[in-house]
């Protein structure tokens, strides 16, 4: 029987491509990995020539052998209409296959399929909400009969907030929330919009959006103004008072320490005020709706502490959160789209675990440690998760990697930085000398399954995308990942999971009768290493004690 090969394409910031076989995503890349620099993508490139080569080469295809292509541009115009628009004839990959062959979808409704494509879930309600999506005008959805937000919305309104319900590979849109585009830098328009500005405000960079939620439990919350209302049909309305309250916007490399609390209170107003109007928006969907499932996506997904409390008061029986819920996710969504919606086939029942990247071979490793002779020793482990425990509950911090790279923006233990949790000292050491970032910032434990229960409020999380409570006579075990307000963004981690890294937390549960490690992302103010040859890089320009490459033990030469 022949394979069905769907190739789902971003061009937008954290640009990536996916390549769905047979209804089941088997690898994808964001193009930061290859290129190494930070949320890489623009709305003009559409080529992806090396995220698309990085998927052919991995299952061994070439691109005759893709069916069907759909790829999404913040402006899709630019893939229909672009050598009108550019003004000149632009090369790319694409251009071997026929026309007939690729198609366009629109932003929120990749994002939906993500969603609904990952999930387990036959039928379900689908919520996405993220900083801005596709103009009206560009919309692939038909919106005849649609809850359209405000109803005197024009052509150039764009995306804010989405709802839609799946079922049997189709779906229905119930309701979009649109808005002008505000380049202003302070009038919100949107959920995510208001998490963008006030990064921005405080950070310099919309892309920081998870450096304010580790912010907010620093501050104070000022009850004297408010960011937003929620009216009838959980309809936002949102107030720009805030300025009046902050008038320090982040300027200078000094004003994050001389403004600090004033940040910080910002950012816990900010961050309550999302939490209130999400929860209002996933209760009005599940009213809507009448479903016992929901699957939520967009960036606005990746804010642990809202989705905790999405999860705990929606009235949802089943909630999925997608793991790429960024825009890196939206290539999954538009292969799923082709395959489920355009190739008219069956949904297939996915364990999806976010290692999409390729697998390096041994020989890979010992390339690229032998290409680095004369910087870095090595050795081959008898035992790499017994000698890997022993280093980090020697004080010791390490970057693990293994497999295939985690696809979404979370590390999952296959492109980790490993340390003790133990050690109160180690978070401050880690975000000085290895992650070269604010002190403020917390780190995650992954802490075996069967015994998250009891350190944590709740058991189960192995995406990294809930806050839980830390139980209080365990706090003092792991202070290196109990952040300032008693929390810790959890990942839980079993067997069928992950095996490899299972093993190694379960030989340093042995040793410390602590069943975590600190896990945080293997990069050093960069994109999340991809290659062995990144890996070895990141050793030599950080302050990592050791790297495990497969099964190798790799230290820098004194």
């Amino acid at each position: 029987m022949k394979n069905i090969y769907v190739l789902g394409l971003c061009y937008s910031h954290d640009a990536s491509a996916c390549l769905l076989k047979n209804g089941i995503p088997i690898v994808a890349i964001q193009k930061e990995r290859l290129s190494r620099k930070k949320h890489d993508g623009l709305i003009t490139d559409i080529d992806l020539k090396d995220c698309i080569n990085y998927c052919l080469e991995t299952e061994n295809i070439d691109i005759s052998q893709i069916d069907l292509v759909v790829e999404n541009s913040p402006t899709i115009m630019y893939c229909k209409e672009r050598d009108n628009i550019l003004g000149f004839k632009k090369e790319r990959l694409l251009d071997q296959l026929p026309d007939n062959k690729i198609i366009q979808v629109s932003h929120h409704l990749a994002h939906a399929y993500c969603a609904y494509g990952l999930s387990k879930f036959d039928d379900c309600a689908v919520m996405i909400i993220d900083g801005q999506g596709n103009y009206k005008e560009d919309l692939t959805e038909k919106l005849n009969d649609v809850l359209v937000y405000p109803d005197n919305s024009e052509s150039s309104y764009i995306e804010r907030e989405s709802f839609y319900y799946f079922s049997n590979g189709k779906y229905k849109v119930l309701r979009k929330n649109l808005s002008t585009v505000h380049k202003s830098f302070v009038r919100f328009s949107g959920l995510g919009h208001l998490y963008e500005i006030v990064s921005s405000y405080v950070f310099r960079s919309r892309f920081d959006a998870g450096k304010l939620m580790g912010l907010a439990p620093y501050g104070h919350e000022d009850t004297a103004f408010n960011m937003l209302e929620i009216k009838n049909n959980s309809e936002i309305v949102y107030y720009n008072d805030w300025v009046k309250n902050f008038i320090k916007p982040n300027r200078s490399d000094n004003s994050l320490i001389e403004n600090f609390q004033e940040y910080a209170d910002l950012a816990m107003k900010t961050q309550n005020e999302l939490e209130r109007a999400s929860l209002a928006m996933a209760k009005w969907l599940k009213t809507v709706s009448q479903c016992d499932n929901l699957a939520y996506s967009g960036g606005v997904a990746l804010n642990c502490s809202a989705n905790t409390k999405i999860i705990v008061d929606s009235g949802f029986n089943h909630v999925f959160i997608t793991p790429p819920a960024s825009d890196c996710g939206i290539s999954i969504g538009c292969a799923f789209y082709g395959y489920l919606n355009i190739l008219n086939q069956s949904k297939k029942q996915i364990d999806y675990l976010d290692y999409l990247g390729k697998n390096y071979s041994d020989s890979d490793i010992v390339k690229a440690l032998t290409d680095n002779n004369d910087k870095v020793n090595f050795h081959k482990s008898i035992n790499i998760f017994k000698e890997t425990a022993q280093l980090i509950s020697g004080n010791k911090i390490i970057g693990w990697f293994q497999g295939g790279s985690e696809f979404g923006p979370r590390a999952l233990g296959n492109r980790s930085i490993l340390a003790d949790p133990r050690n109160f000292e180690m978070k401050d050491k880690i975000n000085l000398l290895i992650k070269k970032r604010e002190s403020f910032r917390p780190f995650a434990p992954s802490v075996l399954e069967e015994k998250a229960g009891d350190f944590f409020s709740v058991a189960i999380s192995p995406f990294m995308l809930l806050t839980m409570s830390v139980k209080n006579d365990q706090r003092f075990k792991i202070p290196a990942v109990v952040h300032v307000d008693g929390t810790s963004r959890i990942q839980t981690v079993n067997e069928q999971q992950n095996s490899r890294y299972y093993k190694l937390i379960k030989e340093f549960y042995n040793i410390t009768d602590v069943p975590m490690v600190l896990n945080t992302s293997f990069n050093s103010n960069e994109p999340i290493v991809e290659t062995p040859e990144d890996a070895i890089n990141c050793l030599l320009e950080s302050g990592l004690d050791a790297i495990c490459l497969g099964d190798y033990i790799v230290k820098k030469n004194s």
